[in-house]
């Protein structure tokens, strides 16, 4: 994945791709944007909050952190909601019930989402005073953050 990026992103210049094991403590300097996309959600709940501030750490002053999750609904009834309505798309798009079963099943434990007001606030305790929701479809959120 990584060479493929630095392929598609070999004409942008100060782009830099970061490979680590975000489970353990890492830094990032004078960023002006840092981007996690459907990538919280597979670290342990308890390495997030640390992982949320090395970025604020990490961001210049009026830098930008974008975060795409799957996240949870607001109550049992509309995460199940959610996640029957992202089922339905997967079977118009040609999934079989069981590819969907299959596929759930091989994530469980794995990726663990958190509700999207759960996220915001794991971003404001790291420091971030202001962010926004700028997508969000059924179960899967995304949220900008600035320095």
């Amino acid at each position: 994945m990584i060479k493929k990026a630095q392929t598609k992103l070999s004409d942008i210049p100060n782009v830099q791709l970061l490979v680590s094991d975000l489970n353990r403590p890492f830094t990032i300097k004078d960023a002006d944007l840092v981007v996690s996309v459907l990538t919280l959600q597979f670290l342990r709940i308890e390495s997030r909050p640390r992982l949320l501030k090395e970025t604020f750490q990490g961001l210049r002053e009026g830098g930008a952190f974008i975060m795409v999750e799957k996240v949870m609904g607001s109550s049992p009834q509309f995460d199940g909601m959610w996640v029957d309505l992202h089922h339905n798309m997967k079977r118009r798009m040609g999934l079989s019930d069981y590819e969907i079963s299959a596929k759930a099943r091989s994530l469980r434990g794995v990726l663990i989402p958190l509700s999207l007001e759960k996220n915001i606030q794991l971003i404001h305790q790291a420091g971030y005073q202001t962010s926004d929701v700028f997508f969000k479809w059924y179960n899967w959120a995304g949220i900008l953050a600035v320095k």
